[in-house]
């Protein structure tokens, strides 16, 4: 009952009103219960679904003389202790409410026994949050909290306790292994990139799958690619590049999924671009008998032209794997020994995107 009361203003007589709401969507006080005593009181509250919703209580203490009816105050809103669990890989993380008008300093925490069914003690904290680890994962455990507060002021019921409802809950393994470290060899004469990755030592063995992540250049978003059990990986694209970005995940046998690895990307200069020889001399020893790209690293496209001293368009191709042998593409004779010119569009691949740029330069035929 209130402590101080000038009953010159509020003469009485006096009224408490009850009034509840829960947590659902939508919900309002309602009054539940009217006291027209001046006197400690308890209330229990039944009939309530305490294991789905959590309720808030306000008191009003009103002068309820008909003639003099006004409300002289009420409480602050104040709710149930209402206990949430999170599952983990064998462990429950156990959190509830602690927004209360008085002091909590000691929560305890209590696990029902699977045999006798009565809850235990399990341990004690002075924060709203209690992680019960070294357990089953697919077995069922049930919890209730019990907290002890205090007003620190004479006159109230002291301690003050109460209990959140039961809750259960079973650990699951929903915790994603570590992300591995990644390493990468860039093969030139092949055009591919060879992937390796360790799993670190600091964490849990477990059987693990690998997912293998694919940019083609900085401005694009990772793909997935490929997956694998196997701790290396070869990549290679059609036409060949070793351009790109790449990362790699691993997974656990309930699918959990890492973190990337670190990142890795491989420029176009990795390899070098696209040149052509100078001299040919098609005559079939072995040595220079064809004119063509010396390293098609990365050409996505290829406008080759070459034509000789007058202009005459004497070869042409969109094959950047091409071989010109020196022999006339409109006639398929020979073409005489000398010098000879070619222009040629290239459209490669790098980190940047897609670029292009022209290619000009002279061939010498000796026969």
């Amino acid at each position: 009952k209130p402590t101080e009361l000038d009953f010159t203003q509020t003469p009485g007589p006096f009224e408490y009103q009850v009034y509840r709401k829960d947590n659902s969507a939508g919900s309002e006080f309602v009054k539940i219960i009217t006291y027209d005593l001046l006197e400690d009181t308890i209330f229990n509250d039944f009939g309530l679904n305490t294991a789905e919703l959590q309720y808030q209580y306000r008191i009003d203490f009103y002068n309820s003389d008909p003639n003099n009816y006004f409300l002289i105050g009420s409480t602050i809103n104040v709710p149930s202790v209402f206990l949430n669990i999170e599952p983990s890989d064998k462990a429950l993380l156990l959190n509830w409410n602690n927004n209360v008008p008085w002091t909590n300093n000691t929560f305890v925490v209590y696990r029902q026994d699977p045999i006798s069914l009565d809850f235990d003690s399990i341990g004690w904290t002075p924060v709203n949050s209690f992680a019960d680890t070294n357990l089953i994962n697919g077995q069922e455990y049930c919890y209730q909290i019990k907290c002890i507060g205090s007003y620190f002021t004479s006159g109230i019921v002291d301690p003050i306790i109460n209990f959140s409802q039961e809750n259960c809950d079973r650990p699951i393994d929903n915790v994603p292994p570590c992300p591995p470290l990644l390493a990468l060899e860039t093969n030139c004469e092949m055009l591919l990139n060879d992937l390796s990755w360790i799993y670190p030592d600091s964490c849990t063995i477990e059987n693990l799958q690998f997912y293998i992540y694919y940019a083609s250049n900085e401005n694009s978003d990772y793909q997935l690619i490929d997956s694998t059990i196997l701790d290396f990986y070869t990549f290679q694209t059609n036409p060949p590049s070793v351009v790109g970005c790449f990362a790699i995940t691993a997974l656990d046998s309930l699918w959990n999924e890492s973190h990337f690895s670190n990142h890795i990307c491989v420029d176009i200069d990795e390899c070098g671009q696209i040149w052509f020889p100078r001299v040919i001399t098609p005559n079939n020893d072995g040595y220079n008998d064809f004119f063509l790209a010396d390293s098609v690293n990365s050409v996505i496209k290829l406008d080759l032209t070459i034509f000789n001293r007058w202009g005459t368009i004497v070869y042409e191709t969109e094959d950047p794997f091409f071989q010109w042998d020196g022999t006339d593409q409109t006639n398929n004779k020979e073409c005489s020994p000398g010098t000879y010119f070619f222009e040629a569009t290239v459209s490669e691949a790098s980190l940047r995107g897609l670029t292009e740029r022209r290619v000009r330069g002279s061939i010498t035929l000796l026969r």
